[in-house]
């Protein structure tokens, strides 16, 4: 899964500042043609694309790729779906990402601001997902 978070929405979805107790890492970088994660992965990370282009695909039973989204600047991907990774996760560009620990999705003890964050962008992308679904099969809304 993951966000995208529109100009309109940008200025509150998720600027969070740099604390020592937040749930941010240093940046990681991956260069073109590099995977971030692999569809079954078990979730440890969410991350928010800096800068680059990452592609989120699914390999179907006939050994055809489907792309699922791409992710650009100010998105936010790898949300779980049952503790796991739902696509692969690699970069048709080089990639800046800034990681967050997955439990401060799941729990706001430690940094209630970016917990609120992250919840906020995962309800956007559930509520993004009838449209996404229907644009994937066809359907205009």
């Amino acid at each position: 899964m993951y966000v995208t978070i529109s100009r309109a929405n940008a200025a509150q979805a998720f600027i969070v500042p740099l604390t020592e107790t937040s749930g941010r890492t240093a940046e990681t970088s991956l260069k073109c043609g590099d995977y971030l994660f692999y569809e079954g992965d078990e979730v440890v990370r969410l991350y928010q694309v800096k800068c680059g282009v990452l592609r989120l695909t699914r390999l179907l039973p006939d050994g055809r790729r489907q792309v699922i989204a791409f992710g650009y600047p100010g998105d936010i991907v790898g949300f779980p779906a049952n503790d796991l990774h739902n696509t692969d996760c690699d970069a048709l560009t080089d990639v800046r990402l800034q990681p967050f620990r997955r439990c401060h999705l799941e729990n706001a003890d430690a940094d209630p601001d970016l917990h609120n964050a992250l919840l906020q962008a995962a309800l956007r992308e559930i509520s993004a997902m009838p449209m996404r679904q229907a644009a994937l099969i066809g359907i205009n809304s």
